[in-house]
């Protein structure tokens, strides 16, 4: 059993870069515009499986709910996990995570939520 263990996470946050009209070969990401913007991933850093749960053979799940910044920065709302041990893990994880930019000039109301799943080898 390895300290990362597995991790399952869907990298795609309610909905995909907009891509121009195109063939596949030929198809370039659109600007986003602040109406079509979606979060996609652009550097994602798995969490370290917690010393506590790992220790005792448990298996959880969190669901982060953030914003995304203008910087690409995940704005953390709320953390809520099957055990309190994988919060902090959950945390410091989400914390390095960086997405495509809003484009707005006003930061984006609109929050997503996103599962972090723990599971042992």
């Amino acid at each position: 059993m390895s300290l990362s263990g597995l991790f399952s996470l869907a990298l795609v946050l309610l909905g995909a870069q907009v891509i121009e009209s195109g063939d596949a070969a030929g198809s370039v990401a659109a600007e986003p515009s602040v109406s079509t913007w979606r979060p996609t991933v652009v550097a994602y850093h798995a969490p370290i499986y917690p010393a506590g749960p790992m220790s005792r053979g448990l298996e959880g799940a969190c669901t982060v709910l953030l914003r995304v910044d203008q910087a690409g920065l995940a704005v953390i709302e709320t953390v809520s996990c099957s055990d309190a041990g994988f919060e902090t893990a959950t945390r410091e994880a989400v914390a390095r995570w960086r997405f495509t930019p809003f484009p707005g000039p006003e930061p984006l109301s609109e929050r997503f939520q996103q599962p972090v799943t723990f599971r042992l080898e």
